[in-house]
């Protein structure tokens, strides 16, 4: 399987608008907003992502546009961040989650130097919940009740991995190394 993942630019705005709009994707994810979104509104938070320094958003590149990843919460003393995974309905279940996860991993690990990656996921996505546990991410914590999905509180789980690699911590200028990963 053939993925890239490309940081998002204003361009992107068509793909952002799809994804924050489609409602699949709004009832599978935790996402902090109502449904639907303004053009307007998307494009602020298109021009946030790609400002904000302690966070990266990606396009998900097969043969086209598949989706969007996002590292975000980047927390440069511990060492931490969050992980997002948006893919389009279309393309369930075709095994892309999994290699997105393996590709943010690589770059939170490898690239940027962080110790700790975090995920939540709501109860009801048993088909991430499985990609979670196959990845080896550690189920940490359920917060009861803790998001409004179709008229109903849902549970979210919490995931944590961490990098117990022997690495120098103090090689890594935190800033810079996000800044990079552009």
């Amino acid at each position: 399987m053939k993925l890239a993942l490309q940081p998002l630019n204003m361009e992107d705005i068509e793909l952002v608008d799809e994804m924050y709009n489609d409602e699949a994707v709004f009832q599978t994810a935790i996402l902090g907003y109502n449904y639907p979104q303004s053009r307007l509104l998307l494009k602020g938070k298109l021009e946030s992502w790609i400002t904000n320094k302690s966070q990266k958003h990606f396009k998900i590149m097969a043969e086209e546009a598949v989706g969007i990843a996002q590292i975000h919460d980047i927390h440069g003393v511990n060492r931490t961040c969050k992980l997002g995974i948006m893919i389009k309905p279309a393309f369930w279940g075709k095994g892309y989650g999994p290699e997105v996860l393996r590709q943010l991993e690589h770059i939170c690990f490898n690239d940027i130097g962080l110790r700790r990656i975090e995920a939540e996921v709501l109860a009801t996505n048993e088909r991430v919940l499985a990609m979670m546990e196959q990845g080896h991410y550690e189920r940490e914590g359920v917060r009861k009740e803790a998001v409004f999905k179709n008229g109903r509180f849902v549970d979210v789980h919490y995931y944590g991995k961490i990098n117990d690699t022997s690495m120098d911590l103090g090689r890594y200028d935190l800033g810079k190394e996000v800044e990079k990963i552009k």
